[in-house]
């Protein structure tokens, strides 16, 4: 724990001591103790936040008979604003009533069997009991009203509001490249007996980052995995041959060349990781060259062990970081296992799964269908503008009866459909169509000659070189991972004069762009609210202006640099 007041605090209650223990016998594994350690923190902050709202108490079991200065300081520490309703950390709010409890119980359990504490004391044993027994009371029927339920709504409302954003595909393909050089280069300089040690580290770096990246697992799925489970794996193919059989050639090779380790993941599920040939090579140079030297203690278990330590594994979230920033990689901030795990799922949304296929990968990524599908899908987005927009308008139409039993990728929409609904709400400033649907819909091509967008990245998933299958990565658009807020418009003069659209003056031109150079700088579409300022701001000037026009001449503008 960081030496400072906080843990100072934390450390000289008894109370809070007790439940960092309590915390601690629930959990077997070792790499818990930072959760703990968190956990500890987070009631020493409490504890400091009371302290400077009562200074004539100082300990926390003290202060578990006061409902109303524990909401106050959990408010405090939180970062609550009155007026807006908003939290700074609205998890911290909402999990801090759960806390409490824990400590209640711990509370009574020492008030029960009546232990001695140095800086715990009561008078009366069966009020004190009864005092904490209603303060738990308390926090089990009042806490939701008095701070969950705004904390709840605060965390959802900032997770939506957050932009979504995913790593390009040329990003991904340039964290991979340079993983796999420097790993191999590192691998031939180990062979060589060149600088051992810090090859050793460098190529124990490069193939934690490539397993947390060809499997988009949880960076603790794979850092805390352990030589004996590694060395233990059974084959994928031993006692399953019938199934094997019923497999694709290629399949079958897959199945061969990469090697299944179970190990256990979050909430001691069992978690696959797959090892491809490559790196399971660089891992048996690794393991050789830690029985032949004394670069990682025998008696450290991790199979990603850091040289000199008995007992300590690479943190996975620093390898990654480290190696993104030096790829090359436009965005390396993108480049996590997050991301990349939502990377995944946002691509299988493109893919036609049966319900069976869908429950397999769930389970292989570490989690339920359910969270896969509410939490790792991210371009929400573009699926609902582009996929049930069309039922929409379809419906606004009177002609949602002949598409029945079709898929929403078997519905193919003529150019007259989107540009008459187009001129009907023109006067409330609809915007004008996207390039994406042009191209796919323009004039002269008819809908059967248009080759639906999912069916373009299947054909694209199923170039799999097979020299390479390791190095296999799914391919997606580029303007599907970009997440772009708005896509640029139509600007042909026939389209201007069917709407009676008014052009842009250098005057009006030069205030939007002088106003949001910022933005075209770094390349960010204003918000709704950002133009409807400028708006408030030149009402005079951009009298025919809308938020929406304003946003577009913003985006088109950095587009074209």
């Amino acid at each position: 724990m960081r030496p400072d007041s906080i843990s100072l605090v934390a450390k000289s209650d008894s109370l809070i001591c007790l439940y960092g223990e309590t915390l601690l016998n629930k959990h077997k594994r070792q790499q818990m103790s930072v959760v703990v350690s968190n956990k500890i923190r987070e009631m020493g902050r409490l504890l400091l936040a009371l302290k400077s709202i009562n200074s004539n108490i100082s300990v926390l079991f003290d202060f578990l008979k006061y409902f109303e200065t524990l909401i106050t300081a959990t408010k405090l520490i939180s970062g609550y604003d009155q007026s807006l309703k908003k939290f700074k950390a609205p998890s911290l709010a909402l999990h801090m009533g759960t806390n409490l409890k824990i400590v209640c119980d711990i509370a009574l359990k020492i008030v029960i069997e009546k232990k001695k504490m140095p800086d715990i004391n009561w008078v009366d044993r069966e009020e004190t009991k009864t005092a904490i027994k209603e303060i738990k009371k308390l926090i089990e029927g009042h806490w939701c009203n008095e701070l969950s339920s705004l904390a709840l709504k605060d965390l959802k409302e900032k997770q939506w509001e957050k932009p979504a954003k995913l790593p390009l595909t040329s990003d991904i393909q340039a964290f991979q490249s340079y993983l796999s050089a420097h790993a191999e280069d590192a691998y031939e300089y180990i062979k060589d007996n060149l600088n051992v040690k810090q090859n050793y580290k460098t190529l124990t770096e490069c193939v934690l980052a490539l397993v947390v990246m060809f499997n988009r697992k949880r960076i603790g799925d794979v850092q805390y995995l352990k030589i004996e489970t590694y060395n233990n794996a059974r084959a994928s193919t031993n006692n399953q041959e019938a199934f094997v059989e019923s497999l694709t050639p290629v399949e079958q090779i897959i199945c061969k060349k990469l090697k299944r380790v179970l190990t256990g993941g979050k909430g001691s599920k069992p978690i696959p990781i797959l090892f491809p040939q490559r790196i399971q090579k660089y891992i048996t140079c690794l393991i050789k060259l830690r029985e032949d030297s004394a670069i990682v203690p025998t008696n450290n278990p991790y199979l990603f062990a850091n040289p000199g330590s008995e007992n300590r594994w690479m943190s996975g979230v620093h390898v990654i970081s480290k190696m993104a920033k030096k790829c090359g990689a436009q965005n390396p901030s993108l480049l996590t296992s997050t991301k990349f795990r939502k990377h995944i799922a946002t691509t299988l949304q493109l893919m036609t799964l049966e319900q069976n296929e869908m429950d397999q990968i769930a389970t292989f990524m570490g989690h339920t269908k359910k969270t896969h599908e509410e939490f790792y899908r991210l371009p929400q987005d573009i699926y609902q503008t582009a996929k049930v927009a069309k039922i929409l308008l379809l419906l606004n139409k009177g002609r949602g009866k002949e598409f029945k039993g079709k898929s929403l990728n078997d519905i193919q929409l003529e150019n007259t459909i989107y540009y008459s609904s187009e001129s009907e709400n023109e006067e409330e400033g609809t915007s004008s169509l996207p390039p994406i649907i042009n191209n796919n819909l323009g004039e002269g091509n008819s809908p059967s000659e248009n080759t639906s967008f999912r069916n373009k990245q299947n054909l694209k998933r199923k170039r799999l070189n097979s020299d390479e299958t390791e190095d296999y990565l799914p391919n997606i658009e580029e303007n599907v991972l970009r997440n772009e807020e708005t896509a640029q418009p139509c600007s042909s003069s026939k389209k201007e004069k069917i709407t009676g659209r008014v052009r842009w003056s250098n005057t009006e031109k030069s205030i939007v762009t002088k106003y949001f150079s910022k933005h075209i700088k770094n390349k960010i579409a204003p918000k709704k609210h950002e133009c409807e300022e400028l708006l408030a701001r030149h009402k005079d000037t951009l009298i025919n202006k809308d938020w929406l026009r304003i946003k577009t001449l913003v985006y088109n503008t950095f587009r074209e640099k």
